[in-house]
């Protein structure tokens, strides 16, 4: 009765999280479908779906119908890294091993097989790696017919002598901890690495308070971990020499952060990223800005940079609460005012994109602070343009798609302290490495969400069900019970690998810090317990106070850093280069011909930057101020643009509150864009204004027309047209 019961109530738990997870595998149905579809219209494949398609294609197949399909015929097989090969990836392969191996060529000769790999550095199982049929090969459980033969490469060339004895004693007394007989040997065993006549070397155990919130710790972490790195140069190694390690990108960010505080140069996966970056994120916010200004997730970036970078006096949230939710036309208005920035939006949209980002930084005034991200994101911006549109709609749609994965090109032989997850470190080696964070759980799998077979315990069609993992796994039976300790047991070894990966690392220096445990904690929960307890195992006690050391630190290793003065290029940006251009005058153009062509061109821009009759004054002011003309010509550009904006046939479209786009791009499907001069929605429908300067020409109207017909394909219609000839005198022609 109690067995039936306990299995009848694991069945109740576990069909609680089937239904709880029923809509979202539902949904991963109904995308598995689309995803289908779409790589059939598309005739496309993902990656990932080629040793599954494989697999089933070369099925009870014999072997002459593969080569057949492959098109080579192979007898010799190198295959490195095989712990992190994949099980369909290995079924693949082997019966073209096989074949190579169990049979004669041309030359009455076998063909061979190399595999080359560790164990013990099998951190891959979450991307498919399967370590399981590497061990299966060492118990001498092939799948070939000829005998294997192994030779181990037991002696470490990478370490000085302290840290290989550190390691052999650390992870020999692992094996002793673990229960699982293939880990015990593996660890007791196959960790045991002779030394290779590198002297000296330290390792260094620093315990830290294990406080009951886990973000308590983090500065602990971080002033440690600063301690380690300059204990470190004390001894004679340069930053660049030195690694920290973790587990997870959030600390990571975590120790750039002090790193930054302290002044100390670093290099890290993230770091390099422009995404990553507060004023890329900012001049994108921008962009988005310019096409929906509305947008009160863009706006709200825009703010938190301006208030973290300029130091404002107002609190954070009273910041959002006064502008988040404002008028558009008045966001920046007031950005402007309380920031002391120069900001135009109108001025921002109809420039290039490259030229409208430059605008931007010196609206801002970050043309000060040029730093690598931002350099980098206008030699991005600049490469898009010549390959591609370069409208803001196209950059953006590209930065949905890539922007995370572009990078800031690391300089060679930066003096910089390099931070990088254990995956990612996984075969490299440095001369020192700082491990904080050393206390990670072995089994990570609590409250995971996993894919469990439930064909056979709810006689159903579905052979997989999405489950939340946890004991209670083991209240269905023996088959429950199994399956819960298989995935401890994988955990274990993953996590024990990746921190065999970890300690692996060093060549002179090794750090690590971890909380101090409470002694009646197994062994065998954590890093840190694990650390404790050998630490106890070597006659040690662990304590805040005194680290465990191993080896001695050896004082300078006989070179110092070379003192180069470097001459840094001054980068600043302007936006008033066009100044400074000379303009040739077209064939045949007197001075007085083409001043007048230049001075079009500027009333031109001018009339593109105003909304309504109130902006011509302070434009005319700014100009002035820019240097675009002298003081003396005010009142000239005053009233000429004052008769545009009065004309009897223009005066209701430049009146305070219309609805008005000044230049702006408009998409044409299957084609690039237009841009007319200026475009007012009324009540009656689209009025378009575009301005000229010289005399009538046909193509003017043709002009006109083309923008009446793409205007025309919304809903609302083409009302007026107007062509504005600036002179001396204004004339207004009606389309």
């Amino acid at each position: 009765m109690y067995f039936e019961a306990k299995s009848k109530v694991g069945k109740m738990l576990i069909l609680k999280d089937l239904i709880k997870y029923w809509v979202p595998v539902s949904l991963i149905n109904e995308l598995e479908k689309a995803l289908e579809d779409f790589q059939n219209s598309e005739q496309r494949m993902l990656l990932g779906r080629f040793n599954e398609i494989i697999a089933k294609t070369i099925a009870n197949q014999p072997v002459p119908y593969i080569y057949e399909r492959l098109g080579e015929k192979y007898r010799h097989y190198f295959i490195d890294e095989f712990q992190d090969t994949s099980r369909l990836q290995w079924q693949n392969l082997i019966p073209l091993i096989a074949n190579a191996l169990e049979s004669l060529d041309d030359q009455q000769k076998l063909g061979s097989l190399l595999l080359v790999g560790d164990p013990k550095q099998a951190i891959y199982r979450w991307r498919g790696g399967d370590n399981q049929q590497f061990l299966n090969l060492l118990d001498k459980q092939s799948p070939f017919q000829i005998p294997s033969e192994t030779e181990n490469l037991d002696t470490n060339y990478r370490s000085c002598d302290s840290v290989v004895t550190f390691n052999n004693n650390f992870f020999s007394f692992v094996g002793g901890e673990v229960t699982d007989t293939q880990q015990k040997t593996m660890y007791s065993e196959q960790t045991q690495q002779k030394l290779n006549n590198k002297d000296g070397g330290y390792v260094e155990i620093t315990f830290i308070e294990n406080t009951r919130k886990k973000e308590d710790t983090i500065p602990i972490y971080q002033q440690q971990t600063i301690r380690c790195l300059q204990q470190a140069q004390k001894n004679g190694f340069l930053w660049e020499e030195m690694a920290v390690l973790v587990r997870k990108k959030k600390q990571a960010s975590v120790i750039a952060e002090i790193l930054q505080e302290h002044g100390i140069s670093f290099v890290s996966s993230e770091s390099l990223s422009l995404s990553q970056s507060k004023k890329v994120t900012f001049l994108i916010a921008l962009l988005r800005l310019s096409i929906d200004p509305d947008e009160l997730e863009q706006r709200k970036e825009v703010l938190e940079f301006l208030w973290s970078e300029k130091e404002s006096p107002m609190a954070y949230h009273d910041l959002l609460q006064q502008y988040l939710f404002g008028d558009k036309n008045k966001f920046f208005n007031s950005i402007n005012s309380d920031f002391e920035s120069s900001f135009n939006l109108d001025v921002f949209r109809k420039k290039s994109l490259y030229d409208a980002v430059e605008y931007a930084i010196e609206a801002f005034e970050m043309s000060e602070t040029i730093d690598a991200h931002l350099t980098a994101f206008l030699d991005n911006i600049f490469e898009f343009s010549l390959k591609n549109e370069s409208d803001f709609v196209s950059y953006l749609s590209y930065w949905e798609q890539k922007g995370s994965a572009v990078n800031i090109s690391t300089p060679e032989g930066i003096n910089a302290v390099k931070i990088l997850t254990i995956h990612k470190a996984k075969g490299l080696e440095f001369p020192v490495v700082v491990i904080p964070f050393a206390e990670e759980d072995l089994s990570t799998s609590s409250n995971d969400k996993m894919w469990y077979p439930i064909d056979e315990e709810y006689k159903n069609d579905f052979e997989w069900g999405r489950i939340n993992f946890s004991s209670k796994l083991k209240l269905l039976g023996q088959s429950g019970e199994s399956f819960y300790e298989e995935k401890i047991r994988q955990d274990h070894m993953d996590s024990l690998n990746t921190l065999y990966v970890a300690l692996t690392r060093a060549v002179y220096q090794l750090y690590l810090i971890c909380p101090l445990e409470k002694d009646n904690i197994a062994a065998t929960k954590s890093y840190s317990t694990l650390i404790n307890h050998f630490v106890k195992n070597q006659g040690h006690n662990p304590s805040l106070e005194d680290p465990f050391c191993w080896g001695e630190i050896t004082q300078g290793r006989e070179k110092e850093e070379e003192k180069i003065s470097t001459l840094l290029p001054e980068f600043k940006i302007s936006t008033h280069w066009q100044k400074h251009l000379w303009f040739q005058s077209y064939s045949g153009e007197n001075e007085e011909t083409a001043q007048a062509r230049i001075r079009g061109l500027l009333i031109h821009d001018l009339l593109g930057e105003i909304v309504s009759e109130e902006d011509i004054v302070p434009l005319v002011l700014n100009a002035v101020e820019k240097g675009l003309f002298r003081s003396e010509e005010i009142e000239y550009y005053n009233d000429l643009l004052y008769k545009v904006t009065s004309h009897a046939a223009l005066e209701p479209y430049f009146k305070k509150g219309v609805i008005v786009f000044n230049e702006q791009d408009i998409l044409v499907p299957n084609a690039s864009f237009v841009r007319p001069d200026r475009v007012v929605k009324s009540n009656e429908g689209w009025i378009i204004i575009d301005y000229k300067t010289g005399k009538y020409q046909p193509k003017h109207e043709d002009q006109l027309c083309q923008y009446e017909e793409i205007l025309n394909r919304f809903e609302t219609k083409v009302y007026k047209k107007y062509l504005v000839y600036i002179d001396n005198e204004i004339e207004v022609k009606n389309i």
